[in-house]
């Protein structure tokens, strides 16, 4: 898998992390007792905590793609 597709990748699993974040707070108003809502908290931080690392993971590519130059390309201009 290329930079490119792993880039594409992380921003589709992000997206789904953010539906899967929306639905949990969505739940947690209607959350019955207090177990319900211990339950869709940590599923909360969790998704949340899974946001944060592919965030970073995004950012780090992004920021690799700009910074790295092909071999080849460095060759030529020396």
């Amino acid at each position: 898998m290329n930079k490119a597709q792993r880039i594409t990748a992380l921003e589709r699993a992000l997206a789904a992390i953010e539906v899967a974040i929306a639905r949990v707070e969505a739940a947690l108003p209607a959350g019955g007792d207090t177990s319900d809502v211990k339950r869709l908290n940590a599923q909360l931080a969790t998704l949340k905590a899974s946001a944060s690392n592919i965030g970073v993971q995004l950012a780090n590519l992004r920021a690799a793609e700009a910074a790295i130059t092909p071999l080849a390309d460095a060759a030529r201009s020396a």
